[in-house]
């Protein structure tokens, strides 16, 4: 069996559409479901310069890029000194080192989230195979990620 096939199995299981963690690093090109604060302003960090950042404000969400930070809010109702907060899932398109990146934002009650964009050049892949291929095959496999 080949000394890589752990760790690039592992890397791309990790790069599968789905559901990510706050702490995680969000591919490119690929559609990616995460949390937001529903009442605090969330962050989002691309690798590079950031041109773009795409959303129905329909839904209740408000942006603003600057740099390489997106800050992404989502709008609170005051009806008669009652709070509503957004729960209603949406899109976000962000445009990153001329790559789109795409969340399936659900505003949820947490406190603010900082998001960071993977390289869109392949890099989080190089990474992983060249930190774990030179391990012994039963390292790799016992590894946790």
């Amino acid at each position: 069996m080949n000394k890589l096939f752990f760790p690039v199995t592992i890397a791309l299981m990790s790069m599968a559409p789905g559901h990510c963690l706050a702490n995680e690093v969000i591919p490119a090109e690929i559609p990616t479901a995460v949390e937001l604060s529903n009442m605090d302003i969330n962050r989002i960090v691309c690798p590079g310069s950031m041109s773009d950042l795409i959303f129905s404000q329909e839904k209740g969400m408000t942006g603003h890029f600057s740099g390489n930070n997106a800050f992404v809010k989502f709008k609170i109702e005051d009806i008669n000194g009652e709070y509503f907060y957004a729960d209603e899932q949406s899109e976000l398109f962000i445009v990153c080192n001329n790559t789109v990146y795409t969340l399936i934002v659900t505003p949820t009650d947490i406190p603010s989230v900082t998001l960071r964009l993977a390289s869109p050049k392949g890099d989080y892949f190089q990474k992983n195979i060249a930190h774990y291929k030179n391990l012994p095959l039963e390292k790799q496999a016992s590894t946790q990620f």
